[in-house]
Formats: structure tokens, sequence, C-alpha cells
């Protein structure tokens, strides 16, 4: 269920990098600006080179892989299923710093926060997953 959810998420997080590069200028909705905004470094657009950043970012996408191979589930589903959100949301920007050597961002809620993508989004949710301590999806407290 949750890898189903993780793959819809992702396909949407494709489709909308797809459009904010066709359409280009941003649109307004409240204080919300949908847009393209390319992002060739690390993040909050620290400036690293791209070749850097891609090699980066591979090293860490194998080194996810590896760890998710070793530990498997044995950290209970809560931690692998983190594990993977990273993965596949980092795989999302990955292709993106191959294909057009920057990471596609589109969100902008304003001067005061980053501009993000949806894959940027569960990068954080998977990270949090991983640091919060939970055995299973199905707790009984």
């Amino acid at each position: 269920m949750f890898s189903a959810a993780l793959l819809v998420v992702l396909v949407m997080d494709q489709a909308l990098r797809m459009v904010a590069a066709r359409r280009g200028a941003g649109w307004h909705a409240g204080p919300v600006e949908f847009g393209y905004y390319p992002n060739a470094g690390a993040i909050f657009s620290w400036p690293v080179p791209v070749a850097v950043m891609t090699l980066i970012t591979g090293v860490i996408l194998v080194g996810l892989v590896m760890f998710l191979v070793r530990v498997q589930w044995r950290r209970g589903e809560w931690f692998a299923l983190g594990l993977l959100s990273m993965l596949a949301a980092g795989a999302a920007n990955f292709v993106d710093r191959l294909r057009f050597g920057s990471v596609v961002d589109y969100v902008s809620v304003g001067p005061w926060f980053p501009v993000f993508n949806v894959a940027d989004v569960v990068i954080v949710v998977g990270l949090i997953m991983v640091v919060w301590p939970r055995r299973t999806l199905t707790s009984t407290t």
C-alpha cells in the first residue's frame, strides 16, 4: 500500500516537473507560486559544481540501496519505508541532474522559504521516518 502511494507521488512529481519545464513562467495561487526553478546546487541552492553534486547524489543513492539491502526489514517497516522513500525521491532528483544538469524545483511559498519539489518533501518525510523510532506501522499503543 505504502509503495503504491509512493509511486503515485513520484509520478505526480515527474509530471509537475515536466509542466514546470514547459510552461517556464510561474502562476500564483495566494502566496504559493508554481514555476520553473532549476537548482544546480545542493540543498537551499548552495553553490556546488554540477558534476560534484551529481557524483555526491549518486554515492548517497548507492549507499541507501546497500543499507536497505543489508538492514532489510530488521529495524521495522517504518524504518525501511523511510529509507525507500528517501531512495525513490532521491532517484527522481538524480534523474533531473543527469537529464538537465540541475534539479527542477517548482513550488515557491515566498521569499522566506526555499523553493522545492514534491520529491524534496518525500525525502524529508523519509528522513523523519528513519530518525523517528517505530517498530511497525500498526502500533497498538
